[in-house]
């Protein structure tokens, strides 16, 4: 039987904003695990509009040693200064976990034994820094079901593959409902990135150390027009994207994977401004010119993708 004394081995990161109507898959999947360690959640409600917060205080009261809720009364994401990861992170380190799993609250796991696994792994493989795992994919608004894509890299004899930063960016295999890591391995949050995703985390958690997808299904991805996707018309969502290549390539080294990504991000955000603005183009290639510093190099192939 685990006490509160004892350690805490996982804690889990949680951010909640308007996800009243899926939160609770969320906080059922923390509270149903089951293992042999200590773990907690960490939740914080971005000052929602809905009854996200009352929610949240349900299962503070139903399970009190497992939630760490934080309520804000001012929304802290759309300060775009670095203050939510900044609150998370304070909060993650006050647990003292070894380590780190993440949800956000419109997505939910379906495997009572994912911590346990994941821990299992990240106890016998020291050399890896984080683990993901595979998922499902349920368009809300439809109720329709997709795969996750790990099966271009993982067929079914296998109970785990190697996860490169090469295999991450040609294919996007994972999401934040997958992830466990070991505390204190990512080191991303002293860049002086502008555009902050997800990218950003799962890169350079993969260049500390090994990442290893196992075969097992965990967790469910939800696609929702509440999301920020959902909500973010598709031009910001290709003005932002390459922001975070642009920032990810100009910020590390100028890798040979990341100047790829960048330019893949840019075709894709080229032909989403030709179908959105009459095939009006040139904004992208000038933001990025004013934007950023440019190698010639680099210049001439982006301008070989306006020529397309």
């Amino acid at each position: 039987m685990k006490t509160n004394e004892e350690q805490i081995l996982v804690a889990i990161k949680c951010v909640v904003y308007n996800h009243e109507p899926y939160l609770r898959d969320c906080l059922e999947g923390f509270a149903m695990q089951k293992t042999n360690f200590r773990f907690v959640a960490v939740v914080h409600d971005d000052s929602s509009t809905d009854h996200s917060a009352e929610i949240i205080r349900e299962y503070v009261v139903k399970y009190p040693d497992i939630f760490r809720p934080i309520y804000e009364t001012e929304n802290q994401y759309s300060k775009r200064d670095g203050s939510l990861r900044r609150i998370m992170n304070e909060a993650i380190d006050a647990t003292g976990a070894k380590y780190i799993a993440m949800c956000e609250g419109d997505d939910y796991w379906t495997d009572p034994y994912k911590l346990q696994k994941q821990v299992d792994f990240l106890e016998s493989h020291p050399e890896c820094s984080v683990t993901f795992h595979r998922y499902d994919i349920l368009q809300q608004e439809e109720q329709k079901w997709r795969n996750d894509r790990c099966g271009v890299y993982l067929n079914p004899e296998q109970s785990f593959v190697d996860l490169t930063i090469q295999m991450y960016f040609a294919e996007w295999v994972t999401q934040p409902c997958t992830i466990m890591y070991r505390n204190g391995v990512y080191l991303g949050q002293d860049k002086p990135y502008h555009g902050y995703k997800d990218q950003h985390m799962i890169f350079h958690l993969l260049e500390a150390g090994k990442g290893y997808i196992l075969n097992f299904k965990g967790a469910v991805y939800r696609e929702h027009k509440g999301g920020i996707h959902g909500r973010t018309p598709i031009l910001s969502q290709a003005h932002l994207a390459v922001q975070v290549a642009q920032e990810l390539y100009e910020y590390n080294d100028k890798i040979d994977v990341l100047k790829d990504n960048l330019i893949r991000t840019l075709d894709w955000a080229i032909t989403c401004e030709k179908q959105n603005k009459d095939g009006k183009c040139g904004h992208l290639l000038l933001y990025a010119w004013r934007r950023f510093t440019i190698s010639k190099s680099l210049l001439k192939s982006i301008k070989r993708l306006l020529q397309k």
